[in-house]
């Protein structure tokens, strides 16, 4: 009978990849779609706004956008509440 070898110890955890809470579709190079999915009611945590974060800074690199469409995976939950920062422009 073989030696049987001593399991190995786990010297690190690999922690399982936070879902994306916002998902950014270029439609086309001049066409962006942002998806904010973090049910049940789209909380704004730290998670989301470094990923949210992460979008704007994508946004401002690309002189080629020229629309986004913000919407939500959760069905009647986009609310925008701001009381400085940049203008939202809507058409």
């Amino acid at each position: 009978m073989a030696p049987m070898n001593a399991p190995t110890k786990l010297t690190q955890m690999e922690a399982p990849a936070k879902p994306a809470q916002i998902r950014l579709t270029r439609r086309s190079p001049e066409y962006w779609r942002v998806t904010i999915d973090n049910p049940p009611i789209n909380v704004m945590g730290p998670e989301m706004v470094k990923q949210f974060q992460e979008v704007i800074n994508a946004l401002e690199a690309d002189e080629q956008v020229r629309v986004v469409v913000f919407d939500s995976a959760v069905d009647d939950w986009l609310r925008w509440a701001a009381s400085s920062g940049p203008t939202l422009r809507v058409f």
